[in-house]
C-alpha cells in the first residue's frame, strides 16, 4: 500500500505559536507580516524569503526564524533542508508545540516514522488532547502498517468529535490498507460527495480503484536446455489477508523431465509441482516469508523442498536479505541453496539489487552464482533487466522480466532468461487478473 498522506503544515498550531511570542527586533524583522505571507494561498514566495533572510541577520536566536524556514522548505520539497531548520528551532525551543508538530510532520515526509512517533509522543505528554499530535500519531501508526493503533485513535477522535473529516478519512484509510475493500468504499462514498477535492480523499479513491486482495497469474513458457525441450503451464495465486500477511499457492506443470544446469537449480524438471507459501511484509522495515513445495516425477523420485526468507532495512532504504532452500525425500537428499542479497534504491522509481547464490545440488558439484538487477517500478508497472555469472564451470547469465498493467486490474506479464552453458533459454508470457 501506498504511504499515508500528510495534510498541509500545522498552520493552526504554527499560527497560535508565532502570535504568542514576543517578536523580536521588530523593527528590523517583521516576522508577523511573513506569517501572514505564508497563509495566503498563492504564498508570495520572494516577500517571504526576504522577510526570513533579514530576520536571520538581526534575529537568529528567535526560534520562529527557524521554524518559517523549515515549513517553507518543506513547502518546496527540500525536505533536508526543512528538517534540518525546523530541528534547530526544537532545540532552540523545545517546549513549543509548533516546531515539534512541524518536525514530526516533516520526518513522515521523509518516511522516517520512529522519529515522528517520538515527537508526537513528546506533545502528547504535555497535552494529552493534542489533535494534531493525535491525527500524526495515527498517520505514523499507518505507516508502519500498525492498523488496529490506527484505527482506535481515530475511533477516540471522532467519539468527542464526530463530524472530524480527518479522523473520517483516516478510518478510510485503515480499511484500504487492511484490504477490507468494500468497507473502505462504504466510508470513502460520503467523504468523496460532501469533499470532492479533498487530496486524501481522492489518493484514497485511486488505492480503491487500483488495490486487489486477490491475485492469480496463468502463464506458458518453454524451456530449452541442453537436454531437450520442455513446455510449461504455470497457475499463481495470492491471497492478501490483511495489512501484512499474503499466502500463496503456485502450480507448475512440464510436460518433460529434463536436467537443467542453472545455478540457481541445478536440478530435473518436475513433471507437476505445487508451492504453498506465507509471506509477512512490513515495506520499509522487514519481511519473513515460510514456503513448502512437493516436486512430482516419473523418472526420479519425488522431492519435498522448504524454505525460509527473511529481510529486512539496513538504512537509507536499502534492504538486506537471505534465505536457505532445503530438499529432502530423494536419494540423495542433500540439495540445498543459500542466497544472500542488498537491494539499493537508484532513484525515484528505480532499484539495483545483487545477489549471491551457493547450491550443494542433488547432482554434480556445488554452484555459485551472482546475479545483478536493475528494475524500473512505478504504480502497475514493473520491468526488470538483469545479468549474472555461474563459476565452476563459467555460466553467463542474461534475464528480462516484467508486468505490462491493462485496464480493469488485469496485465501481461513475461520474462526470458538465457544461460550460455549449454546455450539454455527459458520464456514464459501470460495474464494477471486482480480483484477484491
Amino acid at each position: 500500500m501506498k504511504a499515508a498522506i500528510v495534510p498541509p503544515p500545522l498552520l493552526a498550531a504554527l499560527l497560535a505559536a508565532l502570535g504568542a511570542a514576543p517578536l523580536a527586533a521588530a523593527a528590523q524583522c517583521d516576522l508577523d507580516r511573513a506569517q501572514r505571507l505564508m497563509a495566503q494561498q498563492p504564498p508570495p514566495t520572494a516577500q517571504i524569503d526576504a522577510l526570513l533572510l533579514q530576520c536571520r541577520d538581526v534575529a537568529a536566536a528567535d526560534y520562529r526564524v527557524d521554524l518559517l524556514t523549515g515549513v517553507r522548505a518543506r513547502d518546496e520539497g527540500r525536505l533536508g533542508d526543512a528538517a534540518a531548520a525546523l530541528s534547530r528551532a526544537h532545540q532552540q525551543a523545545p517546549g513549543e508545540p509548533a516546531p515539534t508538530l512541524e518536525l514530526a510532520v516533516t520526518y513522515e515526509f521523509q518516511q522516517r516514522p520512529d522519529k515522528a512517533r517520538t515527537l508526537y509522543e513528546q506533545v502528547l505528554r504535555a497535552d494529552p488532547l493534542s489533535r494534531a499530535a493525535r491525527l500524526g500519531l495515527a498517520r505514523v501508526a499507518r505507516q508502519q502498517f500498525r492498523p488496529d493503533e490506527a484505527e482506535a485513535i481515530y475511533r477516540q477522535l471522532l467519539a468527542t468529535s464526530p463530524d472530524d473529516r480527518e479522523a473520517q478519512t483516516g478510518l478510510a484509510m485503515v480499511a484500504l490498507q487492511q484490504r477490507r475493500y468494500d468497507l473502505a468504499r462504504e466510508r470513502l462514498q460520503p467523504l468523496q460527495a460532501a469533499w470532492p477535492d479533498d487530496p486524501e480523499v481522492q489518493a484514497g479513491l485511486a488505492q480503491l480503484a487500483q488495490g486487489w486482495r486477490y491475485r492469480l497469474d496463468l502463464m506458458a513458457g518453454r524451456d530449452d536446455l541442453f537436454t531437450g525441450d520442455s513446455n510449461r503451464l504455470l497457475a499463481d495465486l495470492e491471497i492478501a489477508m490483511n495489512a501484512r500477511d499474503v499466502f500463496r499457492a503456485t502450480y507448475v506443470n512440464n510436460d518433460r523431465e529434463l536436467v537443467s544446469l542453472d545455478p540457481r537449480d541445478r536440478a530435473v524438471l518436475p513433471l507437476n509441482s505445487g508451492r504453498l507459501s506465507w509471506l509477512r511484509r512490513v515495506p520499509g522495515q522487514y519481511f519473513w516469508e515460510v514456503a513448502y513445495e512437493y516436486r512430482q516425477h516419473d523418472s526420479v523420485e519425488d522431492e519435498q523442498r522448504v524454505e525460509l526468507n527473511v529481510g529486512h532495512e539496513l538504512g537509507g532504504r536499502v534492504q538486506g536479505f537471505a534465505g536457505v532452500r532445503q530438499q529432502f525425500g530423494a536419494t540423495p537428499a542433500h540439495d540445498r541453496l543459500w542466497h544472500l542479497g542488498l537491494s539499493v534504491p537508484t532513484s525515484t522509481w528505480t532499484y539495483a539489487t545483487l545477489v549471491a547464490y551457493h547450491g550443494d545440488p542433488t547432482f554434480g558439484t556445488n554452484t555459485t552464482a551472482y546475479i545483478a538487477d536493475l528494475t524500473y517500478e512505478r504504480e502497475r508497472l514493473q520491468l526488470t533487466a538483469g545479468v549474472g555469472y555461474g563459476t565452476d564451470p563459467d555460466n553467463f547469465i542474461s534475464h528480462v522480466r516484467g508486468v505490462w498493467p491493462l485496464p480493469h486490474r488485469q496485465a501481461i506479464t513475461f520474462g526470458i532468461e538465457h544461460r550460455t552453458l549449454g546455450n539454455e533459454t527459458e520464456l514464459i508470457a501470460g495474464w494477471r487478473l486482480e480483484w477484491q
